[in-house]
């Protein structure tokens, strides 16, 4: 998502963040709320923003996703989708120096019960990584295993999301996708595919073709456990993609995020939430194009680098 700077933002829009600046010192200044920053930080952190114009309290405003800008300074952290029940929005924002701060607007009285409420929520808050089973893995490779949308049907080679992340991430990804998979195709395959080749953490990411095919989800999520309890028995970690489908009567991010939570995984969800809808970023009705790949790598490039550095910690 480009970065919104403080000159191109619209007060009284929810969306954008009006006034904010990330510097290099030890505060992110947002509109009427502190978020705290600090280089390679772990654990998560929840925030909230208001319009200039919205006077309702602390907490009932809509919240964001604060990722990390592309600029220099320090790392700010970022709040995952699922802390808030999948309704935050994604916003990026751009940095300044040390100096000039004098457009961003410090309410004080504000702040300070913001930064208070942020820290309690961060030091109380526990991490989705120190609860990843087999964090201490002794395994070697990274494996992306899945269905179209891991093989990277619709793009050219190499701007598939395994190809993309393993530059992100700066370490090999091996693409174990293969088009067209059910969840019952991926059990018949993961011994070749992925528990021979010494797996440290595998990224599963299937579900969309038992939708495509009515498959039950009781037996998707069936075969969901199956998948992730033989990856944990070969002591590897497991990454899963969150995915939304359309259906009036099936929630299946209540089912993805009931398998992470019972079967230790760190879950990144609605990997397709902003591509599916949009023309550009598809190939086709059902599948990205190398942008939208692109940012599914993005989207996964994060939690994978901090999984990682938490899984080196333990070892």
């Amino acid at each position: 998502m480009p970065e919104i700077s403080a000159d191109d933002q619209q007060a009284g829009d929810i969306e954008s963040i009006s006034a904010a600046e990330v510097c290099d010192g030890p505060e992110v200044i947002v509109e009427h709320v502190i978020l705290l920053a600090r280089d390679k930080a772990d654990d998560l952190i929840v925030g909230d923003v208001r319009a200039e114009n919205d006077r309702r309290p602390l907490g009932e405003s809509k919240p964001f996703v604060l990722t990390p800008s592309k600029g220099s300074g320090a790392e700010v952290l970022r709040v995952f989708d699922d802390l808030m029940g999948g309704r935050l929005e994604s916003v990026s924002v751009g940095t300044k120096g040390n100096s000039d701060n004098k457009d961003v607007k410090k309410p004080f009285h504000v702040a300070l019960a913001a930064a208070a409420f942020v820290l309690i929520v961060w030091a109380l808050w526990p991490s989705p990584y120190s609860k990843v089973t087999n964090l201490a893995s002794h395994g070697t490779n990274i494996i992306a295993f899945g269905d179209s949308l891991t093989a990277g049907f619709g793009a050219q080679p190499g701007e598939d999301y395994p190809t993309r992340l393993s530059k992100l991430i700066d370490k090999p990804v091996i693409n174990a996708g293969v088009s067209g998979d059910t969840t019952d195709m991926a059990i018949a395959r993961i011994d070749a595919d992925v528990l021979s080749r010494d797996p440290r953490i595998v990224i599963v990411g299937l579900g969309g073709n038992d939708f495509l095919r009515s498959v039950d989800i009781a037996t998707t999520e069936r075969n969901l456990r199956t998948i992730v309890r033989r990856i944990h028995g070969a002591g590897a970690m497991v990454v899963l993609l969150g995915f939304r489908f359309p259906s009036l009567n099936l929630d299946y991010e209540k089912m993805y995020t009931s398998v992470a939570d019972d079967e230790g995984c760190l879950l990144i969800p609605r990997m397709l939430r902003g591509i599916i809808t949009d023309p550009n970023l598809k190939s086709d009705e059902v599948h990205p194009n190398a942008r939208g790949y692109e940012i599914m790598a993005e989207r996964i490039a994060g939690p994978c680098q901090k999984l990682i550095r938490k899984a080196d910690a333990a070892r």
